[in-house]
């Protein structure tokens, strides 16, 4: 081995330890940040698809009511004996009637039968129930969890000359049930619907 090779070998330095811990420390930060990003776009993701399905759901669920609620006709509150025992009907409507507060809402629609909308526990959540004389059943999914339904109602007294037309607005708390506290999702909805009904 020559002199300029044996020179050229004790020139090469190698990395220093403290060139090493920073060159770790800077890869740490930068990995931490990417995973930062990463988890947040998941999480985001993961909101704008339950926004989604709450959104779905509840369109169909206004969708559907909708319609019967604005062929309701006049009752004269007749209907208050399809209500759970526990409700007390509010006699004060005839189109649109309430019980329970509020909580309970009932009419007679165009075929003639009495309905009933409430809301009522299914399973681990609470579901929105459509009572339709000796028919029941729930028309929202089990992903989702219902809670604070109110009906609020403007109508004639009932024997009055019907000169207002009748309207619900219905508001509801709506949370999806994913078992992850971070992945969940709680809006409040809320719709009026006004009566087709004439005197």
């Amino acid at each position: 081995m020559t002199g300029d090779n044996m020179h050229k070998i004790n020139n090469q330095k190698g990395h220093t330890l403290l060139e090493m811990v920073v060159a770790v420390a800077i890869f740490s930060v930068l990995f931490l940040m990417i995973t930062n990003i990463y988890l947040m776009m998941t999480q985001n993701q993961n909101r704008v698809i339950a926004t989604q399905n709450i959104q779905e759901s509840m369109k169909f669920v206004f969708e559907m009511i909708s319609k019967e609620m604005r062929t309701a006709r006049k009752s004269d509150n007749t209907c208050s004996t399809f209500l759970p025992a526990a409700s007390v009907p509010d006699t004060n409507n005839k189109v649109y009637n309430t019980a329970d507060s509020g909580a309970v809402f009932y009419f007679e629609n165009k075929d003639g039968q009495c309905v009933v909308y409430l809301l009522e526990a299914y399973g681990p959540v609470g579901g929105f129930k459509i009572i339709r004389d000796t028919e029941e059943y729930f028309v929202t999914p089990d992903e989702l969890n219902l809670e604070n339904m109110h009906f609020f109602i403007w109508d004639d007294a009932v024997g009055d000359f019907h000169s207002d037309q009748p309207f619900v607005t219905m508001r509801v708390d709506v949370e999806d049930s994913t078992p992850r506290e971070m992945n969940k999702l709680r809006t409040r909805y809320q719709t009026t619907i006004s009566s087709r009904y004439y005197e």
